[in-house]
Formats: structure tokens, sequence, C-alpha cells
């Protein structure tokens, strides 16, 4: 007679005796001895080293190509600048305050603050155009850079009255020159370091342009400006 059996599987049915033994992996003590971690170690590390030097060719290379692309940029600027002063060259002086006034919308205070003179100076000059030389050619270079601004949809008065950081009362105005003038226009076309710029030109700037020095006041053409208090 045939004896059915149910329920049960083909594990069941072998003892412990026959179990397959677990034999200890010949490599395991290795992976933890002196010399495997020492061994291991070392290729991180050539691995570490390896990675950090290529990084390190990357970030060179890209750093010389911005570098590269910001002194081609400056260049192209600082020329634009020069064929444009030349032409403002031929203009007499009450012109050139007057397009300044007119055309750039520049208050008289900050043309005067830029060009290194007096606001009744440059009252006068408007008046009488007796403008000598020396200072007609940096009325010639603050159009050029008014001029250069203005034909990269920057509007000249608006930002160069503009403060640089929050809380800070330090405008592009502050740091105009006529030398300054093409590493002004990278700041003002965002290509420039600002940081490199105030720390070449205004060293002291975070003292001496704290906004807490600072007040707004009317000057004579009824234009308003804030001025430092401090001064």
């Amino acid at each position: 007679m045939t004896t059915i059996v149910r329920g049960h599987t083909a594990s069941q049915y072998v003892t412990p005796d026959y179990q397959p033994v677990q034999r200890p992996d010949p490599t395991a003590s290795n992976r933890t001895s002196e010399r495997y971690v020492s061994k291991q170690w070392a290729a991180d590390s050539l691995l570490g080293r390896l990675w950090v030097e290529h990084s390190t060719d990357q970030l060179q290379k890209a750093n010389s190509f911005i570098a590269n692309t910001a002194a081609e940029r400056h260049n192209t600027y600082s020329a634009r600048l020069a064929q444009l002063a030349q032409q403002y060259r031929a203009r007499a002086g009450k012109e050139l305050v007057q397009v300044l006034a007119a055309e750039y919308a520049l208050p008289w205070v900050d043309i005067a603050r830029m060009v290194d003179v007096s606001v009744p100076a440059i009252r006068k000059w408007r008046m009488s155009g007796n403008v000598n030389p020396e200072n007609a050619g940096k009325l010639a270079d603050l159009a050029a850079f008014a001029h250069l601004l203005s034909e990269n949809d920057v509007r000249p008065a608006a930002w160069l009255s503009t403060p640089l950081f929050a809380g800070y009362m330090v405008a592009p105005k502050h740091l105009y020159s006529p030398g300054q003038a093409g590493a002004l226009a990278d700041v003002a076309l965002g290509t420039g370091d600002v940081q490199k710029l105030l720390a070449r030109v205004e060293p002291d700037w975070r003292v001496r342009y704290d906004a807490r020095g600072y007040d707004v006041r009317r000057f004579d053409d009824g234009s308003y400006g804030i001025v430092n208090t401090d001064e």
C-alpha cells in the first residue's frame, strides 16, 4: 500500500548531519590585517591625490580662461572709451557740460565729484564755457564713460548713484576716475570684480561709506543726493 505524505518539503527530510558545512573565507582574516589595511589606505590615498591634482588642474585652467576673457573685455572697453573720448575732445567744454547734464542726466554735484572740481565751477562752465584744456579733457573722459554705459543699455545717472552693497553708501561715482574707467565699465556691464576694484581704489570703504554716516541733502541745482556727513 502506498502512503501519501502531504505538507512536507524535501528539506525536512535532511538531518543536521547532512547540512553543508559553512567553511570560513580564507581571505577574511587578511582583510582585517594591518598589512591589508595599510595597502588599502595607500591605494585610496593615491586615488585621492590623483583626483585632487586633476581637480586643481581643471580649476587652474578655468581661472586662466576667466582671467583671459576678463582681460579681453577690459581691453575692448578701454579701447572703446579711448575712441569715444577722442570724439568728445573735439567739443567745447560748455557743450560737454550740457551733454552730461541733458543727455546723460548727471547732476551737477556728480559731475563735479567725478571731474574733481567744485559745483560752482560746473555752473560757471555751463554759463561761460571758459574751461581749461585739462578740465575739458576730464569732461570728455566722463562723457565717453557715460556714452559707453548708455550704448550698453545702462542708465549712467542711475547706475553711478546706486550703492554697490547693502548697508554701505559707496556708489560707482565714488570710484570713478579716467584711469579706472575701464575697470568700472567691467563692473557696470556685469563682468568686473567690484571687490578687487574697491580694494584698489577705496581700501577703507567699509568705514568711509558706512550708511550711518550719510544724509540726504538738496543741492543748489534742485537735485537731491546722498552726502557723507563725516567729511
